[in-house]
Parts: structure tokens; sequence; C-alpha cells
């Protein structure tokens, strides 16, 4: 199977290194032949057999014609017209099969105040929120969170403790977008689940916690990536300071499990989500419900993607279950297998 990965970013340096980072890890199944397609800030497309082994820059139509009939396109793109406009030129133009969410539901899954919308009102909990008019301050009381409305990574996020801090919080998030939201801070743990569609089914692999405490209430760019090695590998790696490393598998009681899992699979349906999933949830520590803080319709499938290390931490392999769910979006599944739920 002819797989092209597609990486980069026409947005800016970051996340175009984001982007590589993961590009050059991802995971190689067996059967699958792998070429690379790099978008640079400039708009300029290369090809080639490794990220760090690409041909020369080429505009837009050179590359429609370069990119030929891959049996499937896997994403890596995590800026806005990544995860939407170029996603709909793979699928929609060229007519390529793309694992993953489609553009339009990725577009709905960018945007935090819709998906908070829509997974509400299929009755997944989510703690209090207001969107900001330009010009207003939140009306909620302290503490809570000031967000860009469709910014990723926790660029642009504050907590507010006290209202002198709002309009400060506010100006910092709207650095990053027009559209600002503030939500309610949920005391508690911080949990990221995954859903996986396997053979016509959903798997929800191993629980991963992020570390949060009094002094780090939330989770900040540093606490997820620093500075590359600078040996002309991506200018970005994830985080290695010790009090920042995910726990996987998380310490969950089967209540909680439960809980988590339904809550997630409920917002993969009501999101349309396709393949994969991912989302974000505050557990309050008072009355022990999960909050849906945000979903992540991506997967590099990488060693370092989230899904990967959840799917290792619940004991699967995950180039098998890469394997499979690739040949599942490129329409070329093998005979039907079953993975316990």
């Amino acid at each position: 199977m002819d797989v092209l990965h597609l990486f980069g970013s026409t947005h800016d340096a970051f996340y175009y290194d984001l982007s590589r980072m993961y590009a050059e890890t991802a995971l190689s199944p067996a059967g699958t032949r792998a070429r690379y397609a790099a978008v640079a800030p400039d708009g300029h497309w290369r090809f080639g057999p490794a990220p760090d082994a690409l041909g020369a820059p080429m505009a837009l139509p050179a590359a429609l014609a370069e990119i030929g009939r891959p049996d499937l396109v896997v994403p890596h793109m995590f800026c806005r017209r990544g995860m939407t406009a170029y996603r709909a030129l793979v699928e929609e133009v060229l007519g390529l099969p793309l694992v993953g969410a489609a553009a339009g539901t990725a577009a709905l899954a960018q945007s935090k105040t819709r998906t908070r919308d829509v997974v509400a009102a299929a009755g997944v909990r989510v703690s209090a929120a207001e969107r900001l008019s330009p010009g207003a301050l939140p009306g909620l009381a302290p503490p809570y969170v000031v967000k860009p409305d469709s910014e990723d990574n926790s660029l642009g996020i504050s907590v507010v403790h006290d209202s002198a801090e709002a309009a400060a919080a506010v100006a910092h998030a709207r650095r990053f977008d027009a559209e600002v939201f503030a939500e309610a801070f949920v005391p508690g743990r911080e949990i990221r689940v995954a859903v996986v569609e396997l053979d016509g089914e959903t798997l929800v692999p191993a629980f991963l916690e992020y570390p949060v405490s009094a002094a780090r209430p939330i989770r900040e760019v540093a606490d997820k990536l620093e500075p590359g090695d600078g040996e002309g590998r991506a200018g970005l790696r994830q985080s290695r300071r010790a009090d920042a490393q995910p726990v996987c598998p998380a310490p969950v009681d089967p209540d909680l499990g439960r809980a988590l899992g339904g809550a997630a699979r409920a917002a993969h349906r009501a999101l349309g989500a396709r393949h994969y999933s991912l989302f974000d949830f505050r557990i309050h520590a008072e009355t022990g419900e999960p909050h849906l803080l945000e979903a992540g319709l991506f997967w590099s499938f990488s060693a370092l993607s989230a899904i990967s290390k959840m799917l290792a931490g619940a004991g699967h392999d995950p180039t098998e279950i890469t394997g499979r769910l690739w040949r599942d979006a490129a329409g070329q599944s093998t005979r039907p297998r079953s993975v316990a739920e």
C-alpha cells in the first residue's frame, strides 16, 4: 500500500516544526511504502522519501501533478488550514482516500465553543462558559479560563483567579484568535481519552493523565513542547521536563472509566468523527464528574502520538493497529478482526 504523509504548515514556522516532529517519527506498518509531501509556510511543496530528504520546492500546480494516486494520505498538519483546506484538497478535490476526520468535521472540532455546543446537546457534560464579544470581559466568577476559540497547544490560554486579571487574559487570547471565550475552571485531574474505530466497533484504549497542580493548574506550551536538538531535525520536540510527563495507563476506577468511555464515544458520534478521535476531560475534584474540555481530531500515527501511547498502554501494538486502520481507510481491509472494548 502506497502511503503519502502530508506535513507542514502555511501558517508559521511553529506549526511547520510541530508537524514535522510527528511526520519524521511516523510508524511504518508491514506492507506499506511511505512517501512524504511537505508544505512550507511560503506555500511551496516538496516531495521525497523522508522528511529530511525532500526535493526542490514547487508551486501548487506542479505539486498537484506530483502527488499522484497514493492508496492513502496520512495528514500531519495541525494548523487551521492544514486541518481544513488541505484535507478538503486531498479528499474532495483530488478524490484521494484520507485517514481521519473529513475537512468539515475537522473544522467543527477546531472551534472549542462549537464543539462544546454539539457535545453538550448529545449529553456530554461541559462547564459553564460564555463567548466574549469585542471589548467585553467575562461575567463568570473567578476562577475561570480564557481561551482562543480555534487555537491549540495551549497557545493564548490563561487562568483568571481575580477579576483584575481579566483584561490582560482576554487581550492575550485575542492575539491568537478574534473569537475568544471564558470557561469555568474545573478543579481536579486532567485525563485524555481516545476512541479508535476498528472493524465496525469502537475501542477506547488506556487513559492518559496529564499532571496538574495548584501551582500549575492548566497545561501550558512549555509543558508540551520545547526547542529541538538543533541537529537538522524538527525545531520542536516534546517536553522532557520531569514534572510534565503524562501517566499512561492512568489509574482510573471502573465507574470513572465507564463514564469517560461513554462520554468520549458520545462525543465521537456527535461530532461525526471518523477512524479515531481524542478528547481532554477534567474530573471535578468534588463531584468526580468528567467535564469535556476539547476535541482533538488528529493522530499522526507516530510513536510520539498520544493515541499510539494509549494503545501501547492497553497492551496493543500501535504499529499493527495503525496498519489495520490504514487498510480500512484505504478500502483495503483484510478479514474482520475483533478488538475487545
